[in-house]
Order: C-alpha cells, then sequence, then structure tokens
C-alpha cells in the first residue's frame, strides 16, 4: 500500500507570498509546519516513509528533501515538466508497479488543510478496502458547506456497501466547476459533494483505464516503464514526458469511467 503526494504548482494562489520557486505547500500558511509536512503528518499512521512517494518539479525537489528528511531520496519522482494529473499519476504508478507490483495507491495532494486527521484516516483507510475490489476507482467526497463555483462536484449515486461505518456509493457523475446557480441546485439537492481530488486504486485499475481513455498518454508511460530503473531511465523521461497530453485525471479518465465510487466525508478540508 503506498500514498503518492502530488506536489506540483507555480506558486500563484498565494502570490507574492507564494512563488514558482516556492508555491503554497511549502509554505506554513496553516501553522508551524508547511501544508506537504501536514499531508504527509496525517498519513504517518497508514503509511511508512518507505511507501510514501512525492511527485514533485525540479525547482521543488531539494525543498521536499528538506521538509521531510525522513523520506527516501528514491522515493521523490521528480517530473521533467507539469504535464497536469493524469500523467503525474500515471508515473507515480508505474514506479509503484517497478517497486511492489499491483499495490493499492492513495493519491493525495499536498496543498490541503484537514482539520480532523483522525476521521480523515478512517475514511482513507475504509476507501483503501472499497479499492480492493476489481477495477474499483474510489474517491472522497466532501459535504458541501455552501454553493461554491471553485470546486468540482461528485454526484451520488446509489449505496452499494458500508465499510467501518463509512458509506460508499456508486458515482453517476463527476462535474467541472458550475457557476453559481448550478452551485446552488447541487448542493440543494443533497446529492452532491465537493471534488477533493484525493484518489485510491490498485496501480493496474488506473493504468487500464488510462489506456482505455487516454490511450496516447498509456502509450507514452509505456515507453518510459520500458527504461524505468535502468541507465537509460532519465533519458527517456525527459524525451517521452514533454509529448505526453496534459490532461487533469478527473476530466481524463473520472468523468468517463463507469467504476468509479465515492465515499462522503466532513473533516475540516480546504
Amino acid at each position: 500500500m503506498h500514498a503518492v503526494v502530488m506536489a506540483g504548482g507555480k506558486g500563484t494562489r498565494f502570490w507574492p507570498r507564494s512563488r514558482e520557486k516556492k508555491p503554497k505547500h511549502l509554505l506554513d500558511i496553516t501553522g508551524e509546519k508547511t501544508l506537504i509536512q501536514q499531508t504527509v503528518e496525517r498519513i504517518q499512521p497508514l503509511f511508512d516513509w518507505k511507501n510514501i512517494l512525492v511527485v514533485t518539479g525540479k525547482k521543488h525537489a531539494r525543498e521536499v528533501a528538506g521538509q521531510l528528511p525522513k523520506l527516501p531520496a528514491e522515493n521523490i519522482i521528480i517530473e521533467p515538466e507539469g504535464r497536469n494529473t493524469a500523467a503525474c499519476i500515471g508515473l507515480a504508478a508505474l514506479h509503484i508497479l517497478k517497486k511492489s507490483g499491483d499495490d493499492l495507491m492513495a493519491v493525495l495532494p499536498a496543498d490541503h488543510v484537514i482539520d480532523n486527521a483522525k476521521e480523515f484516516r478512517e475514511i482513507l483507510s475504509a476507501a483503501i478496502r472499497a479499492a480492493k475490489k476489481p477495477q474499483a476507482l474510489v474517491t472522497i467526497g466532501i459535504k458541501p458547506e455552501k454553493p461554491h463555483t471553485g470546486y468540482g462536484y461528485i454526484e451520488q449515486g446509489e449505496a452499494r456497501e458500508r465499510i467501518s461505518g463509512k458509506e460508499i456509493f456508486s458515482v453517476c457523475s463527476i462535474r467541472e466547476k458550475p457557476d453559481a446557480a448550478q452551485a446552488r441546485d447541487f448542493v440543494q439537492s443533497g446529492k452532491f459533494y465537493w471534488n477533493s481530488g484525493m484518489f485510491i486504486w490498485r496501480t493496474s485499475s488506473i493504468l487500464k483505464q488510462i489506456e482505455k481513455f487516454l490511450p496516447d498518454l498509456h502509450a507514452g508511460l509505456m515507453k518510459i516503464r520500458k527504461d524505468l530503473k535502468t541507465a537509460r531511465a532519465a533519458k527517456t523521461l525527459a524525451a517521452v514526458y514533454k509529448t505526453l497530453p496534459s490532461v487533469s485525471i478527473d476530466y481524463g479518465v473520472m468523468e468517463k469511467a463507469d467504476n468509479v465510487f465515492v465515499i462522503p466525508a466532513a473533516f475540516g478540508w480546504s
């Protein structure tokens, strides 16, 4: 079982404090620790250091290593350039496959604030158990506090099972960021959740879906996989990665797949 922390970013959201060389997840915005340190600390009871991977850019790799000194150096995966979340997740899946085979992977952005870490871990543990099912793609939906146009939305379908008291639903649809009227309708319906951008699945499951819905990305990833951990790895990665389609995992896979499940959550998320 691995955790993949996505730590990209261009430093635009909290400018001028956040800059290209030090985007928000590397800043101590909400406390003494930085957002990426808080992210890793939250999952420590569930994941050993050797099973935590951080995907980041060349400009941020040294800072990530300095902020997470217990993280093995080989667990910092450096993207030659940003190609959005589908490529980032695919690259991490290749590393996990090479390391330990068809393992479970929890994908977590590095820049989230979560107030109730205990509840978060309980939700994540239930999601991990749900993701053991063949080809299951599991996501965490945040119960909306109000209509919000800055988040995507997940539409809840039928109840499927209950794991450790946490109910899991099929997903009817995943929607892009709505306008104000749509957001109001979504929240009033009681069937929509904010899209947290947190995902749990097997490496084989997500790579199979990438192959189905993003064949060009999958073809590029297979070229990278062939030379992974060889003397040619860096050269192949640099040559192939820049040619990969830049698309989010939400738009490229999650909106199209029919085996998506959601666990509703309320643990003080931003």
